[in-house]
């Protein structure tokens, strides 16, 4: 049984074997607090759970990625088909000042983005991690490589990150990455 508390939101995830403890722990929480048992789940600090009769399990934020596109003014934004333009170069190594930046709004995009990669997103990581070593002096054209993370978001926000409970054969995580370090010229 897990239970996940943040501030006022509280869920409690558990296996069908163990409803008793899950139904116990519910009265014990309703005894100290005054709480609202939504049964299924909503969405949950912006991220909507989904389950399948299968055991598949998944996890988005469509509706959080439109609200975030819609206060950052990006809602009619061209799409994009990747995370990050193709030959965009970040390094600071060959970085200097280049005009003023919003500097609220460009923490902003990367706050927002930043979340939905650590939450359901790891497509965007690489792009976003990028983006954040300039989170406390960003220059003017960082702010288009930013843009282009929301476009990509805008066109894919359907993607889901899920979790199948019926393994078939293989209780092993597996995981790519492409680091390439060649582009990294400041170190």
């Amino acid at each position: 049984m897990l239970l996940l508390l943040y501030i006022d939101d509280l869920l409690l995830a558990y296996a069908p074997t163990a409803a008793k403890e899950a139904e116990e722990m519910k009265q014990a929480l309703a005894a100290t607090y005054k709480i609202t048992n939504l049964r299924t789940t909503h969405p949950f600090l912006g991220i909507e759970i989904h389950y399948d009769t299968d055991g598949l399990i998944s996890l988005s934020q469509i509706v959080f990625i439109d609200s975030v596109l819609k206060r950052l003014h990006m809602e009619a934004a061209h799409s994009a088909a990747t995370p990050l333009a193709d030959k965009v170069k970040l390094d600071p190594a060959e970085e200097e000042q280049d005009g003023d930046v919003d500097l609220k709004t460009a923490q902003a995009i990367n706050g927002s983005v930043m979340y939905i990669t650590l939450t359901t997103r790891p497509d965007i990581s690489f792009a976003v991690a990028a983006l954040s070593r300039y989170n406390s002096r960003p220059f003017a054209r960082h702010f288009p490589a930013a843009q282009h993370v929301l476009r990509y978001l805008k066109v894919m926000k359907d993607y889901h990150l899920r979790y199948n409970s019926r393994t078939t054969g293989s209780n092993t995580l597996i995981g790519y990455t492409d680091s390439e370090w060649a582009s990294d010229t400041a170190d």
